[in-house]
């Protein structure tokens, strides 16, 4: 009897914690207002900035996880889109600054009620005058949302408001005086 109950409720057990996958079809889509402002407010700054590189360094290609669903997506497309709304692009433009970025963390977890995302970058600048480009800095965008109910929407919503953030910061560390330089 004691056998049976044990297997009986091992079986429920596992049968009610099945994990699902689920792929983001990843495009950026502004966040609202409130968090874009920052970043329009950076767009038509002094020094225009092109991207001499984009590489994805992080060690786990998935995107964590939200209650029981593993998150995966087109990161770099993402990534892209995201540059693209922040006027960071390959095109080469006279006296930009250059760029040289690297994905180092994107990922989402979920924190009891809520799920957090962070978007970490690694960036150098090589201002129009400079030689070189600068040691490796590090920017992060973190986002907390309430996890009302795990849906690609909130997931989606809540990683672009982290890497809007992290852009935002690239962008004000960078675009006003066209230095590598510049401090945060």
């Amino acid at each position: 009897m004691f056998r049976f109950a044990v297997i009986t409720l091992t079986a429920g057990f596992l049968a009610g914690c099945q994990v699902n996958t689920t792929h983001l079809v990843h495009d950026y889509k502004a966040p609202p207002a409130s968090l874009t402002a920052d970043i329009a407010s950076q767009r038509d700054m002094k020094c225009p900035i092109t991207l001499f590189s984009y590489e994805d360094h992080r060690q786990s290609k998935t995107m964590g996880s939200v209650a029981f669903t593993i998150v995966e997506s087109d990161v770099d497309r993402w990534v892209e889109s995201a540059l693209a709304h922040v006027k960071i692009s390959h095109d080469v433009v006279p006296n930009a600054g250059s760029l040289k970025l690297t994905l180092v963390k994107a990922y989402i977890q979920s924190l009891r009620g809520n799920m957090a995302a962070n978007v970490v970058f690694g960036a150098q600048f090589k201002g129009p005058d400079d030689e070189d480009f600068s040691d490796k800095r590090y920017f992060r965008g973190h986002e907390v949302e309430v996890n009302f109910s795990s849906t690609q929407g909130e997931i989606k919503t809540t990683l672009n408001k982290a890497i809007a953030k992290a852009l935002a910061r690239i962008k004000a560390a960078y675009s006003e005086g066209c230095s590598s330089q510049i401090p945060v």
